[in-house]
């Protein structure tokens, strides 16, 4: 029995009890739903309806991101994009969908280290390499003169050639 004023939802319908003329009437209408199927979504959402529901929602399934290179592209989880030194991942985070991106650290590049010729782009277009020269230790045999001082027979003495980072006059080289 219900009471004039009151409304009930069954089945997803709202049903009013109205007083009409003295009369009393049940009024039945249907829920509205805000989202009906997934042409109602937006891109890269879906259309969900639990069971028991009347209406559905909309809920995000991918991500689009907009890349560095000004193109948009669609993301499942877990995809990436990668655009020479930036690449994007579609993740979940705290609990929904997003873009993240990050950004490759180049190491340090000095084109006077390089072989002429050899200097070129890494596989990702982010970063310069080249083939630098190498550092090989010579060994010379000479007298040693230091300030009025000779040595009195042939010294051994180390050096390196090449791309060097040299300790104590070049005896290691690295």
């Amino acid at each position: 029995m219900m009471r004039v004023g009151e409304v009930r939802m069954h089945k997803c319908e709202n049903v009013t009890c109205l007083e009409i003329d003295g009369s009393l009437v049940t009024e039945k209408s249907s829920e509205k739903c805000t989202y009906t199927s997934s042409s109602d979504c937006k891109p890269c959402f879906e259309y969900v309806k639990e069971e028991g529901e009347c209406c559905g929602t909309c809920r995000q399934s991918c991500c689009i991101y907009n890349a560095p290179d000004n193109t948009k592209h669609t993301l499942q989880v877990q995809e990436a994009y990668k655009f020479k030194c930036t690449t994007g991942t579609c993740n979940k985070v705290n609990g929904s969908l997003q873009i993240v991106e990050s950004i490759k650290t180049c190491p340090d590049f000095n084109p006077n280290d390089c072989v002429p010729g050899t200097i070129k782009d890494d596989t990702d277009g982010c970063c310069k390499i080249c083939e630098t020269y190498k550092c090989i230790p010579e060994k010379n045999i000479t007298r040693l003169h230091v300030n009025d001082c000779n040595s009195f027979q042939d010294e051994e003495v180390a050096s390196c050639t090449g791309h060097c980072e040299c300790v104590n006059r070049c005896i290691r080289c690295t």
